[in-house]
């Protein structure tokens, strides 16, 4: 017997001493594969090792998936998440027949596929709906000219037990929007959604279907397209809905009448030359219940038209937030201005449109008095937000937070500014945090960018060490730390920072 076996046999020995509960803790921080492996080491720890307990909190990605999706849906009791790839569907040597008759109940799950293997997923979901812990579903689908996603869709109507439901639908160069059939109303599903995504356009039977029959649970939902008429009545009627996020369209002013509503988001993004009439929405914003607590704004352009009046838009409406009903209320505003795209044609640059849009959020907070938390995201410096933000400026402020790397802030033009600020509101805490533009999906929010000039200087050991450095594009080392807090020295950290921030004093 060699050295490694030797110590391998002996730490299972002092394993199998430990009581039942300390030997499941142990077990729950191992990875999937080594769990796996545990069934072949002893009886007793094969069966503690495939313990409900020990996998309730795992989760597959897909690189996980690769190698060990079957012996996980055969063997493994349960899973907090798992991703489900198209590849899964159409190729032979990825496909599962456990994913249709596992006995290993997931409580999230993830689904990217084509609407033609429809079917196959509608079963998938059929079979976990059965297990009877599925609580989380998130599906993307891919649509083409043959697809027919009826199936799927009256099957996530009708799965009881959901407490969160997101679709996403990407349509094909080739594909049109495929027609519906009617949900009859007369099915019952006990009311259990209480956050919903719907990033797609049409289906308003499906979404219709989904929000009367949710309507005693629904609390959170994001609508990416425009909503019918029909659709934003039902949300006004809901009785628990508390945050919305909507498009500028037409209509939106019957949202006024909702009794519950305390977070609402506006995006402002377009594709199109169309210009956006924001007079709906400018009502809603001003005739707002009084219970709304929060406000945000999201002006993200991907047009280069030289008629693009969303800058505007955006302005419109955070004076409306200003002279609103809810203003003397408002305890949260939050503003994201991002242009994606420059465009030669137009008489304003983006630096220009975004000087407008602070002058119109700094004109905005002397009207709120009771604003606590102002989030401000915008790409490049923040000089004149810094600048404006006096102690006349919503006295009642007590956090700042900015998309920018924390290093850079400390570095840069902005970063006399900042202490500027910080001493002339010694209360107020200024949080930074940056998400990698252009990855947004792929890297996790944190204090640095990893690539910067101020990231490679040799200062601030607690943001190198903790901060987070980018190895390549997709993918990078993390330590669970997503923004840096900066706080005036002598006043102490702010009381919403907690382990996911690094505190700087300035």
């Amino acid at each position: 017997m060699d050295t490694d076996q030797h110590a391998l046999l002996k730490a299972c020995k002092g394993l199998d001493r430990l009581p039942e509960l300390a030997l499941l803790e142990v077990l729950k921080l191992l990875p999937v594969e080594d769990l796996l492996a545990c069934r072949l080491v002893c009886k007793r720890l094969g069966e503690q090792a495939m313990h409900p307990t020990v996998w309730r909190e795992k989760r597959l990605g897909r690189e996980e998936n690769k190698k060990l999706a079957c012996q996980v849906l055969r063997l493994a009791p349960c899973l907090d998440w798992m991703l489900v790839w198209h590849t899964q569907f159409m190729d032979p040597s990825d496909c599962c027949d456990h994913l249709y008759t596992t006995d290993c109940a997931l409580r999230s799950m993830e689904l990217h596929c084509y609407t033609s293997f429809a079917a196959q997923a509608a079963l998938l979901i059929q079979r976990q709906a059965f297990l009877g812990r599925l609580r989380r579903l998130q599906i993307k689908l891919i649509t083409r000219e043959t697809a027919e996603d009826s199936i799927l869709f009256r099957t996530m109507a009708l799965t009881p037990g959901l407490e969160s439901l997101a679709i996403t639908a990407h349509h094909g160069v080739d594909s049109g929007v495929p027609r519906f059939r009617r949900y009859p109303l007369s099915v019952h599903v006990p009311s259990s959604i209480k956050s919903v995504s719907f990033r797609f356009s049409g289906r308003e039977s499906f979404v219709n279907f989904v929000l009367s029959k949710h309507a005693a649970s629904l609390e959170t939902a994001l609508f990416s397209e425009s909503a019918s008429d029909s659709t934003l009545q039902l949300l006004a009627g809901l009785s628990r809905l508390r945050e919305l996020t909507c498009r500028i369209q037409p209509g939106l002013q019957v949202l006024a009448a909702s009794e519950t509503l305390q977070a609402l988001t506006m995006l402002v993004e377009r594709e199109t030359e169309e210009a956006t009439d924001p007079a709906d929405a400018v009502k809603l914003v001003r005739r707002a219940p009084r219970q709304l607590r929060e406000f945000s704004l999201r002006w993200r352009y991907v047009s280069s038209s030289p008629h693009d009046h969303s800058a505007d838009v955006a302005v419109e409406l955070l004076r409306a937030a200003a002279s609103g009903a809810a203003r003397s209320r408002l305890e949260r505003l939050s503003a994201e201005f991002e242009r994606c795209r420059e465009c030669p044609h137009r008489s304003t640059s983006m630096e220009q449109e975004k000087r407008e849009l602070f002058d119109a959020l700094l004109a905005a907070l002397p009207a709120l008095p009771a604003l606590r938390e102002l989030r401000v995201h915008a790409i490049g410096s923040y000089e004149r937000l810094l600048r404006g933000l006096g102690a006349a400026a919503a006295p009642a402020l007590r956090c700042l937070s900015v998309r920018a790397c924390a290093h850079a802030l400390l570095h840069d033009d902005d970063a006399a500014l900042l202490a500027a600020l910080l001493t002339a509101r010694p209360s107020l805490h200024v949080r930074a945090s940056c998400n990698h533009v252009g990855f947004e999906d792929k890297l996790p929010w944190s204090p640095t960018c990893g690539r910067c000039d101020a990231c490679k200087l040799d200062c601030h050991p607690e943001l190198r060490e903790r901060g987070g450095v980018l190895l390549y594009p997709w993918r990078m080392e993390h330590s669970g730390v997503t923004s840096a807090c900066f706080y005036r020295e002598g006043h102490g950290p702010a009381p919403t920072c907690g382990p996911d921030c690094i505190l700087v004093s300035v």
